[in-house]
């Protein structure tokens, strides 16, 4: 069994997930991964992506103060990158919209 790099396999995640989304086979034609291998990656990177825990839930540990500084940073940002800085934070768009209605 061949072990692979956390690295590699990010990597290799964030060209099988939005916004890149490529495919699978064509991955596994480029890097020599086995498509199994690949679809497992992806399958778990998807699981985790979609059953947050409460305690992973950042609106339930931020407190006024560190909300407000969210806002602030976010304020000049597009679409674009609310998103992407919301995935690196593990916030949603939306919490960040109702703080920015309730300062």
């Amino acid at each position: 069994m061949t072990t692979y790099s956390s690295e590699l396999k990010d990597s290799i995640l964030t060209k099988l997930l939005p916004p890149n989304n490529v495919g699978v086979p064509q991955l596994a034609a480029q890097t020599g991964i086995p498509r199994d291998t690949l679809y497992g990656w992806r399958r778990e990177a998807l699981g985790r992506a979609r059953r947050p825990r409460a305690s992973t839930v950042p609106d339930a540990t931020l407190d006024s103060e560190e909300k407000f500084a969210v806002v602030v940073e976010t304020a000049t940002l597009n679409e674009l990158e609310l998103g992407a800085y919301c995935r690196r934070k593990g916030l949603f768009a939306e919490q960040i919209s109702a703080w920015r209605t309730t300062c």
